[in-house]
């Protein structure tokens, strides 16, 4: 069969928009769930995603942008719809191990309730803890034991003074300070001389006994708390107010001795004595005495009450600490209570019992000498600590006793008043959780739950009753009771889709955002769920080009799906803490179907790669790359007008939808089919939406879809601009008319990025007698894609086939593109190499306004090949740019005549003969159309007819034999 011009008809094909049942897509159905056209693929998701069983899960086989991803999304809703909604996951709080939570299945809508009831549970205990110490039957239970508390002091203060009567002094007790003096006094100048410093003995040594005290095991220090100051005592040892005292204030009268406690005291050295003075001029006037400056909440309430002036105990204000405790609790240390003796005396230290029973003949003031008292005539004897300390003394050890029985009793009070907090606890306790214990009587496992934190804020609190410190900010944790939900399901809504883009250890696995330094349990919301939790039950739809970025994120997850159950990434940043102690998330059971999204050239990397992958992933749903006419016919018209509602577009009208139709033929390079990357087709739709709304018009147009595909042809057409531009102005050497031997135009497909285009090149053979046969030079400086290699060794083989029946092939010849700088991948130039080796063994030369495309095999049969329209297109604009002469062309394979779609431009210079586009089968049928001369065929003796030009390859190849022959004869 000889070569065979097409007509302009068949160079294009387009459908009449007057076929199409509407007018614009306004009238059409929607796009159902998933491609129609698609029918293999849906069939093989549907029945992936409704199988239950473990391990089939889903790969989506197919190239981006045929509506992989969105039928996908849609047949999982759909097939969602139909299954249970899931229980929401909860994650308890674990009073046995607080580093590890607990998990917990609700009914779908009751995750949220039950979180509320236990933060409401929460703040319910909070107001239990406020209210043990502000309650009225606190109140109560306090005032009773003060009211004891004060009658025993009372007791107690009553026994001491009469013990200190027996003794013969009287004593007055005023907060922390202690007075003593004499019963009965005789006239000074009756007494006998050694009584004259009774008053500075006593003072002296009961001060002494006191100090030696604070050596022991002293009771607790009381504080009177109070802003004014307590002024010093009159004569009669009573302690009068400083507002009550008169401008000048009268010092004490002789023979009245104050005294306060050690633990009040200022400390002392050890050894230091201190010296009263005696005489009939009184000394000046003391100022007043400070009440202890100590912390008021330290100080304990029944020992401030013994006072007359001390306040009644306040409640506190703090929900976290119980003031009654704080109320009852002594300070660790005593108290320092000054006496200040005006400006001309000092603060005078009290001795200590060693100091004062060291040396019994010690004087009493360095004022006395050996013959008297300075402040008398005569001379007065010393008076010793033995002679009258002993009395003294014993009032002492009274006074330390008095406070050690009542520590004791403030103690008792404290301990009761304790019992009485945890008492009210307890019972606000119980009635916190039993309304709860109510509400999920019918749920075991939250009855176990609330039992055991029931008892872990029973303890709690009491160990805040216990170890509670107004300075703490001690409080119930929420993290004890509130529990962190993970998902949460509408009742009803069926299995959850899920679809991550972008997958991430984080967006897949969850985090937790728990700080180092805090402790166990973590606060509510410590973990956020992941893609797999929320998945859980339901769908989760990635990508795999994606998801194979992170090899460990694929490893991880496709660890989780072999054990069936959730499992936390190891070396997560999500997880670690930096702690000692690891929070150690539950492993959840997961039940879930994964929707894998690949390639076909990364689903068969995957297969050879993983064996594993096979094993989970065992349903396959391909996706077609093309589409047969007549279902295009109805899913693009519903598809688009899908996309316009969607996005608010313009309706297109029939005439946009053929022109959009007729793009997908060429992407498709069919007559037949069109292409089922329906997304590359709404892109060009889009662009058009937009020049129309730029132009205001109501509907899209097949106008502005030409518009739309010129200009996206523009922007990304720098390259192919550049390349015509040398080939044009003969930077690049192609000829477009004439003849000659051994040089071929031939066409090849450039990329850049999303663009292609052809570019012609020019192919040229020299022969020479040899045994090498045909040499790839492209081949030899590794330029040459073993594609190409395979087509040149092809060569050989036709060659040998037609001209080696006589004696072998005794030639060499070197092939090459020329001008090419670029590696070259294919064999879509072989046709023309090989009709550039026969021009070069014949002698016959080749038109050169004609271009060839096509692969061949052994037998000289032509091949498809791709691009078959940029090619053309490509060798037409250099003809235009060049001049047309009316005999220029192309040849193509006979098998690419359906893939022919040119621009209306090339069709009507075929349709005006000024170009002329031809078909071949053979590579006889293409030698005889490019040489104008006939190929020929051998006899039954192989030896081909005169005149054709396998019969001058024939002679020459003889003739070469003969070369090699007279050479190796030599």
């Amino acid at each position: 069969m000889s070569a065979r011009e097409l007509p302009a008809s068949e160079c294009r094909k387009i459908l009449d928009p007057t076929q199409f049942p509407f007018k614009t897509t306004e009238d059409v159905t929607p796009l159902p769930a998933g491609m129609p056209s698609q029918e293999r693929a849906l069939t093989a998701l549907a029945f992936g995603l409704d199988i239950r069983q473990p391990r089939f899960h889903v790969v989506v086989v197919g190239a981006p942008g045929t509506g992989r991803t969105f039928c996908a999304r849609a047949v999982a809703k759909r097939i969602a719809c139909t299954r249970p909604t899931p229980d929401d996951l909860l994650l308890l709080p674990n009073p046995h191990r607080p580093s590890e939570p607990t998990v917990l299945s609700l009914p779908p809508g009751e995750g949220r309730p039950f979180v509320e009831a236990m933060e409401e549970l929460h703040a319910k205990l909070v107001d239990a803890l406020r209210g043990s110490t502000e309650g009225e039957r606190f109140k109560q239970a306090r005032a009773k034991i003060q009211r004891r508390v004060r009658a025993e002091e009372r007791k107690l203060e009553e026994q001491l003074r009469s013990s200190a009567r027996a003794l013969g002094f009287d004593l007055v007790r005023n907060g922390d300070e202690v007075q003593l003096s004499p019963l009965e006094r005789e006239p000074e100048t009756a007494r006998p001389r050694s009584n004259r410093h009774l008053d500075a003995a006593a003072s002296a040594t009961l001060s002494a006994a006191l100090a030696a005290s604070a050596n022991l095991d002293a009771p607790r220090a009381k504080a009177q708390e109070s802003d004014g100051r307590v002024e010093a005592p009159e004569a009669g040892g009573h302690v009068a107010s400083s507002s009550a005292l008169p401008a000048a204030p009268q010092g004490p009268s002789a023979g009245a001795t104050v005294l306060t406690s050690p633990d009040a005291a200022p400390s002392a050295p050890h050894g230091a004595v201190a010296s009263t003075h005696a005489s009939s001029s009184p000394p000046p006037p003391p100022a007043s005495t400070r009440a202890p400056q100590g912390d008021s909440s330290s100080t304990s309430p029944l020992s401030a009450s013994s006072a007359s002036s001390a306040p009644p105990l306040a409640p506190s204000a703090s929900a976290s600490t119980p003031s009654g405790l704080d109320a009852l609790r002594s300070p660790d240390g005593g108290q320092d209570a000054a006496l200040d003796h005006g400006p001309t005396s000092s603060r005078t230290p009290l001795p200590t019992r060693s100091a004062t029973n060291s040396r019994p003949d010690e004087r009493l003031s360095d004022d006395e000498g050996p013959g008297g008292d300075a402040n008398d005539d005569g001379p007065t004897p010393s008076l010793r600590g033995d002679d009258a300390g002993e009395p003294l003394h014993e009032v002492a050890v009274l006074v330390e006793d008095f406070e050690a029985r009542l520590a004791a009793v403030q103690d008792d009070a404290e301990v009761e008043l304790r019992g009485v907090i945890k008492h009210l606890i307890a019972e606000g306790v119980k009635g916190c959780f039993q309304p709860v214990h109510d509400r999920f009587q019918g749920r075991a496992d939250i009855i176990a739950f609330l039992a055991d934190v029931e008892t872990v804020v029973s303890k709690e609190l009491r160990l805040l009753v216990d170890e509670s410190r107004n300075d703490e900010g001690a409080s119930l944790a929420r993290g004890i009771v509130v529990p962190t939900q993970l998902t949460e399901h509408k009742p009803g809504s069926g299995a959850p889709v899920i679809e991550v883009p972008y997958p991430t250890l984080t967006a897949l696995f969850g985090r937790t955002h728990v700080p180092p330094d805090e402790g166990f349990p973590p606060e509510p919301g410590f973990a956020v769920a992941g893609a797999l939790h929320q998945a859980n039950g339901g769908y989760l739809v990635l990508p795999a080009g994606a998801l194979l970025k992170n090899e460990a994120l694929y490893e991880q997850l496709k660890a989780c799906l072999l054990a069936g159950k959730f499992i936390v990434p190891e070396h997560n940043p999500s997880y670690f803490r930096g702690t000692a102690e690891e929070l150690l998330l539950p492993q959840i059971p997961l039940d879930l179907k994964v929707v894998l999204v690949t390639s076909p050239i990364l689903y068969h990397e995957l297969h050879e790669a993983d064996p594993e992958f096979s094993q989970l992933f065992k349903v396959e749903a391909r996706f077609e790359s093309t589409l047969p006419i007549e279902l295009a016919l109805q899913s693009y018209p519903a598809f688009l007008a899908d996309l316009a509602r969607d996005r608010g577009l313009p309706p297109l009208t029939a005439d946009a939808v053929s022109g959009l139709l007729f793009h997908a033929g060429r992407l498709a390079e069919s007559q037949t089919r069109v292409s089922a990357q329906i997304g590359l087709i709404a892109e060009v739709a889009l662009e058009a939406a937009y020049r129309a709304q730029q132009r205001q018009l109501a509907v899209i147009d097949g106008a502005m879809v030409n518009e739309a595909l010129e200009a996206a042809q523009r922007r990304g057409g720098h390259f192919r601009d550049q390349m015509h531009k040398l080939l044009s102005d003969g930077t690049i050497r192609i000829d477009t008319t004439g003849t000659k031997v051994g040089q071929v135009n031939a066409i090849s497909v450039l990329s850049d990025g999303p663009q292609t285009f052809g570019r012609p090149c020019r192919v040229t053979a020299v022969v020479y007698p040899g045994r090498e046969g045909p040499v790839n030079i492209a081949r030899e400086v590794e330029m040459s894609g073993p594609i190409h290699s395979k087509g040149v060794l092809v060569l050989t083989g036709y060659l040998a086939l037609r001209f080696a029946h006589r004696r072998p092939l005794s030639f060499g010849a070197s092939l090459v593109f020329e001008q090419t700088y670029e590696p070259i991948e294919g064999d879509s130039a072989s046709l023309s190499e090989l009709f550039a080796l026969l021009s070069a063994l014949s002698g016959v030369p080749i038109r050169q306004e004609l271009a060839v495309t096509g692969s061949i095999d052994q037998q000289g049969i032509i091949q498809p090949v791709g691009g078959i329209n940029d090619k053309v297109e490509a060798f037409f604009d250099l003809c235009a740019a060049k001049g047309l002469t009316g005999t220029q062309g192309a040849l193509i394979p006979r098998t690419n005549r359906d893939a022919v779609m040119l621009r209306q431009d090339i069709v009507a210079a075929i349709e005006a003969g000024k170009f002329h586009l031809y078909e071949v089968a053979t590579v006889e049928d293409g030698v005889a159309l490019i040489t104008g001369t006939p190929a020929g065929e051998h006899d039954a003796e192989g030896f081909y007819p005169a005149g054709t030009v396998f019969h001058a390859v024939d002679q020459r190849l003889d003739q070469f034999h003969r070369t090699m022959m007279e050479l190796r004869g030599r």
